[in-house]
Formats: C-alpha cells, structure tokens, sequence
C-alpha cells in the first residue's frame, strides 16, 4: 500500500542536495578569493574586515556558516526550520550571490589602481584553482577514456554552480561537435535577477569564467575555453576546442598562464 508524507513534513528531495551543493561551491569561490588576500584569517572573520563590509552581512552569515566547515559536504537538515526547503534555499541563494558581488567590489575599490593587475592574476588563479577543486570531488575517479569529446566534458560541467540548476539550463548550445562547442551562457551575472550582481557584472563573469576553465581542465588539460561579450553588453558566448600544436596538427597537454 502507498503511503504519501503528512503535508505538514518538509521533505528533501536529491534536487534541493543539488542546489544546496551548488551554492555551496559557489560561497567556496568567494571564499578561496579571501584566502589568498588574507591567508592567516578565518573566512567567516575575513567577511567582517573594513575592506569587505557588506550590507546586512550580520545576517547573512549565520546562514552561511555552515558552508565554511570544515567537513564533509553538510546537510541542508541543519538549515530547515519554519521554511520549505524551496524557500530556504532561495534565501540562501540571494544570501551567496549578494556576498559574493558584494565581496569583489569591495575587494577591487580597496586596492590602489598600481595593485590591480596584480589582484586580478591572483583572483582569476583562486577562482581556476577552485574551479579545478570542486570539479575532483565531484567527478573523484571518472575513467579518462570518453573525456576526448567535448561534448562528454559538457555534459559533467552540467553538475557545477554555473550551469544553472534549478532555474534554467545555462548552457545553450549552439554548436557541438567532439572536438569544438560554441554555447550561449543564459546563466551568467550579466543577465543575473539580484541587481548586485549586474552591478559588477563584467568582473564576476570573466573570475567565474576561470572557474569553469579551472573545471573542465580537470577533466582534461588540452580544453581551451574563450570568452565572448555581445555588443548588446548582456549575453556572453563561449567556444570551447582542444589546444593543438600547429606545427605538427595534433592535440598536446599544457598549462594556462596563470598556473
């Protein structure tokens, strides 16, 4: 015999732990751009120093805490109180993207104009690096022999913060083949709902570009990922190929600058 949950249980489903994941490697990048500015700091206090200050932010990380732990991936069961787990996780999300647009801007308008290139090399290595991370323990021991087709590699990065779950699919595709996709991204800041994000816009997409760099290298070193900016200033492209040797005409393994 069936037996349906009392309507009044808040229920969790495998898609509210995909969402929760998500956002919680999306909180793990603006963390990592705080360790590298302050190493010796915790993250949660390195949230509070006058270089970072961000609107509410007294609120915002009783709620975000949790993701700093120290431990294997939490649980959302910690979080759940009067709310759905619906609820709940689209507070979390304004909570994660409002710091993290807040965290760069104020990060960039801290840092004499003589710093900057200097910052942006050592953001756009942490946001590759955290890329990269998020993807082995993810992915932790995927056999490597589908991972020459660019498609395959598409379809793992469909599992990261920036493809657009639960919303809407981010990446649409406009040409796939094994060895070259072209992808409009729906999802990116400048087409973001949370006006602190479009605010800053510009600089969030090329760190969390690298982020996506960072991820699809982990499943393979020869990807090469270029950005594209439309002339309307709102919808980015991305073509995706395999680096190859022109000399010789074959695929060959490298490393991106910032490495």
């Amino acid at each position: 015999m069936l037996r349906s949950s009392p309507w009044h249980l808040r229920k969790l489903t495998t898609e509210h732990e995909q969402w929760f994941r998500n956002l919680s490697d999306l909180h793990a990048l603006t963390v990592s751009w705080l360790k590298e500015l302050h190493p010796q700091t915790d993250p949660q206090e390195s949230f509070k120093l006058k270089r970072v200050q961000t609107p509410g932010l007294g609120q915002m990380l009783d709620r975000l805490e949790i993701f700093t732990r120290e431990q294997i991936q939490p649980g959302l069961e910690e979080l759940i109180e009067a709310k759905t787990p619906e609820e709940l996780l689209r507070e979390i999300e304004k909570i994660v993207y409002s710091i993290q647009s807040w965290t760069l801007k104020n990060i960039l308008e801290k840092t004499q104009e003589s710093e900057l290139e200097a910052l942006a090399n050592l953001l756009e290595r942490s946001s590759f690096e955290a890329g990269r991370q998020s993807c082995a323990k993810r992915w932790k021991g995927l056999p490597e022999n589908h991972l020459g087709d660019l498609r395959s590699i598409l379809t793992l990065s469909r599992d990261s913060p920036f493809a657009g779950f639960p919303h809407l699919d981010a990446f649409l595709v406009q040409r796939a083949t094994a060895s070259e996709l072209r992808l409009e991204l729906l999802h990116c800041p400048h087409q973001s709902p949370f006006w602190e994000v479009r605010e800053i816009a510009d600089d969030l997409c090329t760190l969390q570009s690298h982020w996506i760099r960072g991820f699809a290298y982990e499943l393979n070193s020869r990807v090469l990922i270029e950005n594209e900016l439309a002339h309307d200033g709102r919808r980015c492209f991305q073509r995706w190929s395999f680096l190859y040797d022109q000399s010789s005409g074959v695929l060959t393994d490298h490393l991106y600058s910032l490495l």
